[in-house]
């Protein structure tokens, strides 16, 4: 688990105080620096020093049971034919890609030997290829090695049309898949592709051909591994009850020394979100429940009092926004109203977009609403770090939005509504 995948794992998150200090020990054993780390040892009562030693596992295991509550629950375990973060999560306890992505969106390899370059040769100057080297001495949790043939084979499968992958729009830009030979693959792009990486890393876990060859395209649904995975990770699976509970085991021949440190992995499904996060914080029946982002704060901080676990928060790029209709809904094209072939009569406007942002307080949304669940932005992009638009804050003024719309030469009506050339300012919300 690299540095991207602990802050996506605790965005929202509650963890108890022995799950808690493990997530931080595992955050410093990967050199994440302090501001995070610091702030996590302090609420377990450790001083954030100057100079905190690293974490360096002794031996594989030895940590006990984790017990996770995941109130949306998985329903299959193979990440190519999943269709949400649900699926994705659980898979990637038994699944791995090549190569993941830490929190300033830097690659991460997994079963990549390293990450491809244009200065080390393996990433082409053209943007039109990218070599990968594999990790030696991977296998399956069947004892079977893990080659190149594997990656080709995934390629093949999600983009065969009769298995309606979901996960084909992160393959769809490869025009050939290639093992040079058993640990090197070469992906060659229909055009140049500055987003090369969307194959095979992040959430595109590769899966073995040897378990899933035979239920390729139509036949993709019956495979037996959809609910009984067969991977590379660094859990074996004991039992799936789809939408219930998964159990795991240590995999002993795991290709990264010392690695994992719990014994086993039990995630629970059901329930709703507040019931998950009084499991954990409350009464102390699991360690760790994600998917927290619909509770209210003042609901979690109510159970953040009993003392049995914290809620720790890592902000990515999702943001809630309110969308208006560009086109426009009252005008029928070939029977279709809202066509693309129409202009809204005023939500095009920029004097009525810049006042309708002018007109929403964002501060007082986060600060009533969101608490310390969400953080104000006037921009799309904000994770991770190094890419966050600079944009300035949310400006709440109802005097400069009635001056930009005077300026525009919207003015108030006898019923009080804007208007101009006979279009009204009235919205339905």
């Amino acid at each position: 688990m690299n540095e991207h995948e602990l802050r996506t794992l605790l965005n929202g998150v509650t963890l108890g105080r022995v799950t808690r200090r493990w997530f931080i020990e595992r955050m410093l054993a990967l050199g994440v620096a302090a501001p995070l780390a610091a702030e996590m040892l302090a609420s377990v009562g450790v001083a954030p020093a100057a100079a905190q030693p690293t974490f360096t596992p002794k031996k594989r295991g030895g940590g006990g049971a984790l017990k996770i509550l995941s109130w949306l629950a998985p329903t299959l375990l193979n990440p190519r034919l999943a269709v949400g973060t649900k699926d994705w999560d659980a898979s990637r306890i038994f699944y791995e890609p090549l190569a993941s992505y830490d929190g300033d969106g830097n690659l991460v390899p997994v079963l990549a030997e390293d990450i491809p370059t244009v200065a080390n040769g393996l990433l082409a100057r053209d943007g039109r290829s990218v070599t990968w080297r594999l990790k030696r001495g991977v296998t399956w949790h069947d004892g079977k090695p893990f080659t190149a043939d594997d990656i080709v084979f995934n390629w093949q499968y999600v983009m065969d049309p009769a298995t309606a992958s979901p996960g084909v729009v992160g393959l769809q830009a490869i025009e050939r898949a290639e093992a040079v030979d058993s640990h090197t693959l070469k992906l060659t792009f229909k055009a140049p592709t500055p987003f090369w990486m969307a194959a095979f890393c992040g959430v595109s876990m590769i899966i073995p051909r040897h378990v899933f060859e035979p239920y390729r395209g139509s036949r993709a649904r019956e495979a037996p591994a959809n609910l009984r995975p067969v991977g590379t990770g660094p859990y074996r699976c004991v039992d799936f009850k789809s939408g219930d509970i998964i159990r795991a085991e240590i995999n002993p021949d795991y290709h990264v020394p010392n690695r994992p440190f719990f014994d086993t992995v039990e995630v629970k499904g059901g329930g709703d979100a507040v019931s998950a996060a009084r499991a954990v914080l409350q009464t102390g029946a699991y360690d760790y429940a994600p998917y927290m982002a619909g509770v209210e704060d003042v609901i979690l901080q109510r159970l953040e009092a009993a003392g049995k676990g914290k809620l720790d928060f890592a902000f990515g790029g999702d943001i809630t926004h309110i969308q208006v209709n560009q086109t426009d809904p009252w005008k029928e094209v070939n029977g279709e109203r809202s066509s693309i072939k129409t202009q809204h009569p005023f939500l095009v406007d920029p004097a009525v977009k810049t006042a309708l942002s002018l007109l929403v307080d964002r501060a007082s949304i986060q600060q009533e609403v969101f608490g310390r669940t969400g953080i104000p932005t006037t921009s799309w992009l904000n994770a991770p770090a190094p890419y966050a638009a600079k944009t300035p804050p949310g400006q709440f003024d109802v005097e400069k939005a009635n001056q930009v719309l005077e300026a525009a030469a919207w003015r108030r009506g006898p019923d009080g509504i804007r208007q101009r050339n006979g279009v009204k300012l009235k919205m339905v919300f």
